[in-house]
């Protein structure tokens, strides 16, 4: 009878118990962005939602968010996406490549530019019309870029669901039916 019942506190317990040591990036009071599907709880739904809002209470099945100023209970089983507000900041690919591609459209509209103001010009005048005009163009564009890719903007950061997951639900006939799910 003892081992019965360690064995049904520690089924009990386990859904509570970080398994892997870490404390959960999901905290109350965070802002979130969340997909999910929007049917009936419970059931498959093709409707997809999406929410920003701010996350109040983690259940065993639930997510609790302040979306628009109203409490909304979202099924975790439904989630498809989630992710969390990191702050505002500035992204390395963002700061180079806005520039690179601001360097390479406006060297090419440069050029044209350049190209099309020269068109009775002689066959050297033409060349050195298209190749100021690309040069030009070209500085123009990587000034832009890099103005647009230095832009402090939000950042947000995708948190998995997964893991492992103990689910144990009572029985009509007394027995305590014992769900496990492990990804890797």
């Amino acid at each position: 009878m003892r081992a019965a019942t360690a064995v049904a506190v520690l089924f009990l317990v386990a859904p509570t118990v970080n398994l892997q040591g870490q404390g959960s990036p999901i905290q109350p009071g965070t802002n979130v962005q969340v997909d999910y599907d929007c049917g009936p709880q419970g059931y498959p739904s093709t409707e997809r939602c999406k929410g920003n809002g701010r996350l109040e209470a983690v259940t065993a099945e639930h997510l609790v968010l302040t979306m628009d100023g109203r409490s909304t209970r979202v099924l975790i089983a439904s989630v498809k996406r989630l992710r969390l507000y990191a702050g505002r900041g500035v992204s390395a690919g963002r700061a180079i490549g806005f520039p690179a591609m601001g360097l390479l459209a406006g060297g090419l509209a440069g050029g044209l530019i350049g190209y099309a103001t020269c068109a009775p010009c002689d066959y050297e005048l033409e060349g050195m019309a298209v190749a100021i005009g690309a040069v030009v163009g070209g500085c123009v564009g990587f000034v832009a870029g890099l103005v647009v890719g230095l832009l402090p903007r939000d950042r947000w950061k995708d948190v998995s669901l997964e893991g492992l997951r103990v689910n144990v639900v009572p029985q009509r006939d007394g027995r305590i039916a014992l769900g496990l799910t492990v990804t890797f």
